[in-house]
This record gives C-alpha cells, structure tokens and sequence, in this order.
C-alpha cells in the first residue's frame, strides 16, 4: 500500500527509530542462530553458554526478547511497565495471563500483527498504541544494548 508499517506510526525524526526493533522486525538481526545459518556456526546463546553447564538453547529473536537468562534483569524491569499499560488499556487482553513466549515476542515486535491472535493483537488506530509500540521499541532496544554489552565483554563482538 505504500505506507509505512503500523509500529513506525509515532516516530517523527530518524532519531526516534529504535534501530534493533526495525532489524528484529524485519528479520535483519544478527543472533547466532541466524549466523549457523548462513555461515554454518553454533546457534547456540553464548551468553547462556557462560550462565550454565546445561546444554544452551539457541539464540533465536524469541530466545533473545523472552527467555535469555543473561538479559532477563533487564527484560524484568522494562516488561511490566509494557503490560501495566496493556492492561490499562486492554484489561481483557489474553496478553496478560502468560502467553507462550513466541506469541510475546510477536507482540513486542509488532503489537498490531494479523499472525498475534484477536484477543491479544492491539488494533493500529487504538489511542495508546503508539504509547504501546514505545515501550516494545524500548524493551526491544534495551535487551539489545544489554545483550551487546555483554557479548563485548566476553571478546565476542568489536
């Protein structure tokens, strides 16, 4: 149609754009399981790896912005306030009674998706919408910046 998706709808200047968000969106972000895909390396969380002798899940965008343990006190601090404004506004919202993490990871990626089902999706013309895909954007960039501080101080990226 030409216009720009819904969850770029209160960004007004390209310093609004949470670049992780738009990549993770898009399916452009680089985690390891997309790196043993293309390049044929372990797909494995390095930071779980460093957290636990446990055989490590692998490090898909569901794994990075809900279940990695690594960032999980980051993620702790940012989603409740995410789901207290769901529940302002949506107090039905099936969102709030423990969704699978692949259905919480879509609805952070893109809270007005057709694949979230009717019950948790957030209709684009809602007024807290745009209040809504904010505070995903910011989980989103915040589990992102953890994550990559953390890869940094482990020697794994420059």
């Amino acid at each position: 149609s030409g216009r720009p998706h819904p969850i770029l709808s209160w960004v007004h200047t390209t310093q609004d754009i949470v670049r992780p968000h738009v990549k993770m969106l898009g399916g452009d972000y680089l985690s390891y399981a997309t790196l043993a895909h293309d390049r044929g390396l372990e797909p494995h969380c390095r930071l779980c790896r460093e957290l636990s002798h446990h055989p490590t899940p692998a490090e898909d965008l569901v794994h990075i912005l809900t279940r990695c343990k690594a960032t999980a006190e980051t993620r702790c601090r940012i989603l409740p306030d995410l789901l207290n404004t769901v529940a302002r506004s949506f107090p039905n919202n099936k969102l709030l009674s423990g969704p699978s993490h692949d259905v919480l990871t879509q609805f952070i990626l893109d809270c007005s998706s057709l694949n979230l089902p009717v019950a948790i999706r957030i209709p684009s013309g809602h007024p807290d919408f745009m209040n809504i895909t904010r505070q995903c954007c910011s989980l989103t960039y915040a589990v992102h910046k953890d994550r990559t501080r953390q890869l940094k101080a482990m020697g794994l990226l420059q």
